[in-house]
């Protein structure tokens, strides 16, 4: 079995390579083969790869098993991964409930390895696909690295943390959750399991270093982090006019009741995220939402 795997991916890697073949059909495999299939794929290939299956339950177990029969420990940080979930909302269409917070957390870690690391692979189902998600463009705009002896505009980086879903508090203990004490930034971040703290002095990184959540107790220094979006929609936009006026606009066009429309549009001004909020994304971005497709890399194949 593991000799015709192996033969079969170096077959693939071949015809890939002569531009001939883009997809890699494992339908028919049974049980663990889909997985083990995927590994040697992965090992052979050393491109992007899209494990697509028809049902959210199946890609969350063919994620897992993969990454069993890569050695990729459970608590590994996404930001280190091979494989990555990319999962569907999982919500009825207008359903006035926000994704949970760790969905939306998994879903932007994959979308960062689709554009940022040379070789993932991403296993998601159709249902994600169908997706409509935030403007590539965007979310490049909005990874924010950071190295040690680097210069960074402490102010202008809450702003950005601010823009990026963050949410400000006392003590950062949450994935999502900023915190600014003196020069002292704690952020967060969905592509680690830990919270990083970086020290500033005069605007330049002296330290950068993850630590333990419950306790604050530092786990040890790392060279550079990178910080990136933890939701899709911030309370931070949520303040500008033109989405306020689009969304009363919308509201009087769909003939909402004159109070909850007015409810509404306090809701916004006072920058308060309320279960649904993810609604008013295609309202959020010039151009509205774009396919989860245009972050798959053309080279990759699925």
């Amino acid at each position: 079995m593991e000799r015709s795997l192996k033969e079969a991916a170096q077959e693939l890697k071949a015809r890939v390579e002569a531009g001939r073949e883009r997809r890699f059909p494992v339908m028919g495999l049974k049980g663990a083969a889909n997985a083990l299939a995927l590994r040697e794929a992965a090992l052979s290939l050393s491109r992007p790869i899209l494990a697509i299956t028809a049902l959210a339950s199946e890609a969350e177990t063919l994620a897992s098993e993969v990454a069993f029969f890569l050695d990729e420990p459970n608590d590994v940080d996404a930001a280190a991964a091979r494989v990555h979930l990319l999962p569907a909302w999982e919500l009825r269409p207008f359903a006035q409930l926000s994704p949970p917070p760790d969905v939306q957390a998994a879903q932007l870690a994959a979308l960062y390895a689709l554009l940022r690391t040379p070789a993932p692979l991403v296993v998601t189902s159709v249902e994600a696909l169908m997706m409509q998600t935030i403007p590539r463009r965007l979310f490049e705009e909005s990874v924010v690295r950071i190295a040690l002896a680097e210069r960074v505009d402490l102010e202008a980086l809450v702003e950005e943390l601010s823009a990026m879903g963050y949410q400000r508090v006392p003590q950062t203990e949450e994935p999502g959750d900023f915190s600014v004490r003196g020069g002292i930034v704690d952020v967060f971040s969905p592509l680690y399991h830990r919270p990083v703290r970086f020290e500033f002095e005069d605007d330049l990184v002296t330290s950068i270093r993850h630590f333990d959540a419950a306790s604050q107790r530092s786990l040890g220094e790392v060279d550079e982090a990178t910080v990136i979006r933890t939701r899709h929609v911030a309370a931070a936009v949520l303040y500008e006019r033109r989405l306020v006026d689009l969304i009363a606009m919308r509201c009087a066009e769909i003939g909402m009741v004159r109070k909850e429309t007015g409810e509404l549009t306090e809701t916004l001004e006072n920058g308060l995220l309320f279960p649904g909020v993810e609604l008013a994304m295609p309202y959020l971005f010039e151009g509205g939402l774009k396919p989860v497709l245009d972050y798959v890399p053309k080279n990759a194949v699925a």
